[in-house]
């Protein structure tokens, strides 16, 4: 019987011991961890009428096809520390040590894109277009030695949890920008990203400028207008 009870109490001896070691060698890992959480904001947006046959930006008053117009889209954004986080007595997963974020400070929460002709009947004149564009991301340098241009396109839409053209911009599409900004430098590929018109419907030949406008969440608006196209 006093064996048992001896036995028992080395036992809990030895827990108590393996936990205070373990809270011991956490602490140890954790107080050499730092987590930096890098936010940023969106400056400034530019926007230029695009040729997806050529994979160029167009000069002004040019005509295009429907199926081939898209819109570049590239932006200035300025860089601020959200955070830094040295913790303790928190997870023993050392990869929280090497991980740095990026996110925008404030998210974008609306996207609005409209021109100022009538695309055709169904699209008039100061309608809501931004269901028809198609975000994707093109490498530049890709194109010089690429057997198809496919094969040095991103497609946005194929990113997980990526369910609105807002969710493409907070995830993928500004971040980037960001990074690209932050090792413009160092860079060796350059993206464009690229708004591409998707209209089954036939459209009517008009002259257009298009507006691209960005609402954020704590209230900050961007907006810029293409030169004029004719869009037929």
């Amino acid at each position: 019987m006093f064996k048992n009870i001896e036995f028992s109490q080395n036992l809990n001896m030895k827990k108590i011991s393996l936990a205070i070691t373990l809270l011991f060698v956490n602490c140890l890992l954790d107080s050499c961890c730092k987590t930096e959480e890098y936010c940023f904001v969106v400056d400034s947006i530019q926007i230029r009428n695009f040729s997806v046959d050529e994979y160029k930006n167009l000069d002004s008053l040019v005509e295009i096809d429907a199926n081939n117009y898209a819109i570049s889209l590239g932006s200035k954004t300025l860089d601020a520390i959200c955070w830094n986080n040295e913790s303790f007595g928190g997870s023993l997963m050392a990869y929280y040590c090497e991980e740095t974020y990026y996110r925008l400070k404030s998210k974008l929460f609306n996207i609005s894109i409209k021109s100022n002709q009538a695309l055709n009947s169904k699209y008039p004149a100061g309608s809501e277009l931004k269901g028809l564009f198609r975000p994707i991301s093109l490498v530049e340098e890709c194109l010089k030695n690429a057997k198809t241009k496919e094969d040095c396109i991103q497609e946005y839409s194929e990113i997980p949890k990526a369910n609105s053209l807002e969710d493409v911009f907070n995830e993928s599409i500004l971040p980037n920008d960001y990074i690209a900004n932050l090792y413009a430098s160092k860079a060796n590929y350059t993206y464009i990203n690229l708004l591409i018109l998707n209209i089954n419907e036939s459209v009517n030949k008009n002259t257009h400028k298009i507006t691209v406008r960005f609402e954020f969440e704590d209230g900050q608006i961007l907006e810029a207008v293409t030169d004029g196209i004719t869009i037929k």
